[in-house]
């Protein structure tokens, strides 16, 4: 009676450590995982460049749009004089 018992509690460990044991087939390595990572970074320090490059043609386009206008009205002050 107790060598069943002992014989129970040994398949359930077993069963156990067989789930364990694919459970862990599953998981990345550090490595990978590194790996991974650096592409992740990469390519948020890619699309920062490219959102840092958006906001200061952003910053141009309006001083640019704001001396135009200045001109424009020049010209229109000037044209209204003769």
């Amino acid at each position: 009676m107790a060598g069943e018992k002992l014989e129970k509690t040994v398949d359930k460990i077993a069963l156990e450590v067989v789930k364990h044991t694919e459970a862990i087939k599953n998981l990345v390595t550090r490595d990978e995982f590194d790996k991974k990572m650096d592409r992740v970074l990469d390519g948020q320090d890619k699309m920062t460049v490219i959102l840092q490059r958006l906001d200061q043609e952003r910053v141009f386009t309006i001083e640019r749009i704001r001396h135009l206008e200045e001109e424009v009205n020049k010209i229109k002050s000037h044209l209204a004089l003769t």
